[in-house]
């Protein structure tokens, strides 16, 4: 673990390449002995939604994509970690972590991570779907991309979730005009297909 904070130590100042042959000797250390618990460690302990992807690749995934699904510890790793997670998504097919929403929800079931789970999954779903409205009424976005009936479906999904599990007199009045736009943009959509598919 000390070599692993001073990585931190030097990654902050701006010393990558001393940091470098810290974090190759650290992953070599790691491989020589590996440690379940020192993995979980350095990603729970997380506070900025990323390692060094590295470290990551390395020492974390291989545990995370096993068990971030099912055990309640290592969702709290792979959520605290999501931004190592969605590289890892487009460059392993084999890539198994669940986007931290549903690893939120999840989480959300186990009455002794709820304080932990539910402000987080509350948050997360406010940030994208005011991050998906923001063009409107150019359309609804899907990451960087527009949404289609699949994806508008899944929001109107996750807003009637936060709808029965949060509803906040302020949130609501926020829920009901993000719920508006998505509602005549799927129509939009469902009708071009329909139009389409009459050709």
């Amino acid at each position: 673990m000390a070599k692993y904070e001073e990585i931190q130590k030097l990654a902050k100042i701006g010393l990558r390449k001393p940091a470098k042959q810290l974090i190759a000797d650290l992953i070599k250390d790691f491989n020589a002995s590996p440690s379940e618990e020192f993995a979980l460690k350095i990603c729970t302990e997380c506070e900025a939604s990323k390692i060094d992807q590295e470290i990551y690749r390395s020492i974390a995934y291989p545990y995370i994509n096993e068990k971030s699904n099912s055990e309640p510890l290592w969702m709290v790793a792979a959520i605290n970690t999501h931004n190592n997670a969605a590289v890892m998504r487009k460059l392993d097919p084999d890539c198994r972590i669940l986007p931290p929403v549903d690893l939120l929800k999840r989480l959300n079931e186990h009455p002794e991570y709820r304080d932990y789970a539910k402000p987080k999954l509350f948050a997360h779903i406010f940030e994208y779907l005011e991050s998906a409205t923001h063009e409107y009424p150019s359309g609804i976005l899907y990451g960087n991309d527009g949404a289609n009936i699949e994806q508008c479906t899944e929001y109107l999904s996750d807003i009637e979730y936060l709808k029965e599990n949060d509803p906040s007199e302020i949130q609501s009045e926020f829920l009901h005009s993000v719920e508006e736009k998505i509602s005549i943009c799927l129509k939009q959509l469902i009708e071009i297909q329909s139009n389409n598919s009459g050709e």
